[in-house]
């Protein structure tokens, strides 16, 4: 979430090493910032103690302030802080999550003394005033993270928790650098809601019991929040402005952002750790579970109780188990849900370091078995087949053919299809891209994706030109990766098709649907003309269409091999496969929801393969009503950013899997088999382009430099229609 180099000062500058706009509107008088910083969260997470807070701004404000307080009550400059602690007035009603807010704004706390000054003193509403900055820049900071890096964020590994020094912080070090926490398998679970909350770290040792039970009734175990379990404790009156903000009528979930919902998984069997005379209850920690998957879940048998404190974790009688990325998976062994608590145990790694890309090759001790939560390395996992050879260095005029992909998911898949890995070769001047070289069906394969958090056809259109100039011998290329389709009785589109782009009446195959005319008094006029796809690929196309040899089954073959190496790119299934009318806008449905579109299930799981329009543009569409439009107006079969900026700088054909609906239900379940199957038609469309060598014979290397024999790309002999 912060990069190493990024850096917060406590100065006018905010050091990002990037020039930003403000991402919020600056708020001015005491009382309305701390209104606005009372609406955002912190997470204070202890390191020693493995266990987290996740508090309101104003509290985190106030914890911040006494520690810093305490702090240069024993520096060297102790003798010139004239702050008595005891001076200090407290709430009139302690221990609530509003609390800070009565001590923030006492008029005689404000007017403390903390040192004297040439024309006075400096005052504790001065203290208070320089953390809210920095507090301020730390959430504005964590908003553009979030902003332009959606996309890596996603693909970050939940064990990495990246954020601010605490002791830094209260100690007032400039600059303030970021840390990294690993977290163990047991904290995987929550890590998705801080995400989506944008929520600023700070990793510090001995916060305490910040949140306490009140009464009798529970057993000794959990009269505080257990340590070393990797727990998180929040105030549910801190969160109910966010159950509100994503309230759905339609929902029996509370929901905790666009992503997820509040599960109660308190009300499940299972033994108190404490192992008292009780007997058998369920422990109380709630599960942030993702909404796609809420059909799958049991009603909970107790609501949540809007009051109190809630925990956040891994609960032993919950068999749903989180990874580094993707969905979480469901456990079938009781064995893998057990918990082992380190309590007694000696801490083996703080967790924390500079934050770094990568986490420590180092392994911790896991409450939990890793075996149980996520699927092992990859160096460790078996694979039926062979990993691609990785061969010799060739020269940059042997490649002819270009792949680009927006994402890394989608190269990802490409990559898994070669049939055999090239040296890199060095970086040309101005060329900004990074290759992975190859060869695919015997052609000579040149792939690369968008910079990490950069999409759309600007961004498209700018690697596909450094491509072309680093690599002249290109012959055409294919723009292969994901995309929202746009069903309709003509095209009975479903997650996990693939959508080749093919002229159509009078459109080339894409269609740019947000650059045109608006004309007073009628509709958006769409102009501008795209280059159709070069007659190489439309030829091979016909080919493949016209084969009576390959059936619905053609991608298996692919399919099987990209699975075997990246088994999270598998189909996710047709229960997750749900279609809703454009009148519904709710982000989930049920499987009992009347907004639902009745389809009869098809008789094969094979994805099927959709050749027509591609409609390009410079946002994401999250709207039927729209889709339905264009598809209508246009015959749309799906909906992309990229290609628009690519058609007309390269030959170039559009392979897409279809990962969403284009519409309010939006998500990212079907994104990895959607690439996996516009990857696995790259390679059957090039297996139907032949290679052949003007010269003939074979390439000759003289001095293990390759000379180059250039090659025409046809489709042999055979005719279209």
């Amino acid at each position: 979430m912060i990069t190493l180099g990024r850096m917060i000062t406590g100065g006018h500058s905010f050091e990002l090493g990037i020039k930003d706009t403000p991402v919020h509107v600056a708020r001015n008088g005491y009382i309305p910032r701390l209104k606005w910083i009372s609406s955002k969260f912190f997470l204070l997470w202890d390191e020693s103690d493995k266990r987290g807070w996740l508090t309101n701004g104003t509290s985190a404000l106030l914890h911040v302030v006494r520690a810093s307080l305490a702090y240069d009550s024993t520096d060297k400059f102790q003798s010139a802080f004239i702050f008595k602690a005891e001076a200090m007035e407290e709430s009139a009603k302690p221990f609530t999550a509003d609390s800070a807010i009565d001590v923030l704004i006492n008029p005689k706390n404000l007017a403390l003394k903390l040192y004297p000054e040439k024309d006075g003193f400096i005052v504790l509403r001065d203290r208070i005033d320089q953390y809210y900055n920095l507090l301020e820049k730390m959430l504005d900071h964590q908003t553009d993270i979030t902003r332009r890096d959606t996309g890596s964020l996603d693909k970050m590994p939940r064990k990495d928790l990246e954020g601010w020094d605490f002791e830094d912080l209260s100690a007032n070090r400039d600059p303030l650098n970021p840390r990294l926490v690993t977290l163990e398998p047991a904290g995987k679970g929550w890590v998705d809601l801080m995400r989506d909350l944008q929520v600023v770290t700070m990793v510090g040792s001995g916060f305490g019991e910040l949140i306490r039970p009140a009464g009798p009734t529970l057993c000794g175990y959990w009269s505080q929040l257990p340590r070393h379990r990797y727990l998180l404790a929040c105030s549910i009156s801190d969160m109910e402005d966010v159950i509100r903000d994503h309230r759905s009528s339609e929902s029996d979930h509370a929901r905790l952002s666009d992503n997820l919902i509040w599960h109660n998984a308190v009300d499940i069997s299972g033994k108190c750790q404490c192992g008292c005379d009780a007997g058998h209850h369920g422990e109380p920690v709630h599960v942030a579970f993702p909404s796609a998957l809420s059909h799958k879940l049991c009603p909970s048998k107790s609501p949540i109780k809007l009051s109190g404190a809630a925990v956040f974790g891994h609960n032993p009688g919950f068999s749903w188990t989180w990874g580094d990325t993707g969905l979480p998976t469901q456990q079938q062994s009781e064995q893998e849900t057990v918990v082992i608590h380190q309590s007694d145990k000696e801490d083996k790694d703080s967790g924390v370091g500079e934050s770094l890309g990568a986490s420590s090759s180092e392994s911790h001790f896991s409450p939990i078995p890793s075996s149980s939560i996520s699927r092992p390395p990859s160096s460790l996992r078996m694979s039926k087949t062979a990993p691609p050879i990785v061969g010799d260095t060739y020269s940059r005029s042997e490649y002819t053919v270009g792949i680009l992909c927006a994402l890394p998911i989608e190269l990802k898949a490409i990559r898994a299809l070669f049939d055999q890995r090239h040296q890199n070769l060095t970086r040309m001047l101005g060329d900004n891209n990074q290759y992975a070289l190859g060869e695919m069906s015997q052609h000579m394969v040149v792939a690369t994706s968008l910079p990490a958090g950069e999409y759309g056809t600007n961004a498209a259109a700018s690697a596909v030109s450094d491509m072309m100039r680093s690599f002249v011998s290109i012959q055409f290329c294919l723009l292969v990766g994901i995309a929202g389709g746009a069903p309709s009785e003509d095209n009975d589109i479903r997650l996990g098709d693939v959508v080749v782009s093919l002229p159509t009446h009078i459109f080339p195959g894409v269609i740019q649907y947000d650059l045109g005319k608006e004309n007073e008094g009628s509709e958006f006029e769409v102009t501008g003309v795209l280059q159709r796809p070069p007659r190489v690929l439309t030829n091979a196309i016909s080919k493949l269409r016209s084969d009576p040899d390959i059936g619905i089954d053609a991608l298996n073959p692919h399919l099987t091999k990209i699975m075997d190496s990246l088994p999270t790119y598998k189909n996710p299934g047709p229960e997750l496969d749900v279609l809703s009318r454009a009148t519904c806008t709710r982000r989930t449905c049920k499987p009992d929801c009347t907004h639902l579109e009745q389809r009869l299930p098809r008789l094969t799981a094979e994805p099927m393969i959709h050749y027509g329009l591609v409609a390009s543009g410079n946002r994401v569409v999250k709207d039927a009503t729209l889709r339905d439009r264009l598809s209508r107006k246009y015959g749309v079969l799906c909906f992309e950013m990229e290609a628009a900026g690519v058609m007309n700088r390269a030959d170039c054909l559009v392979i897409r899997g279809i990962c969403d609906y284009s519409d309010a239900q939006k998500n990212k379940v079907w994104q990895n088999y959607a690439a996996a199957v516009a990857a696995a038609y790259t390679k059957l469309l090039l297996s139907a382009v032949a290679v052949n060598n003007d010269l003939g014979g074979a390439n000759v290397r003289t001095d293990g430099e390759p000379m180059f024999k250039r090659r025409r790309m046809n489709t042999g002999n055979e005719g279209h229609t």
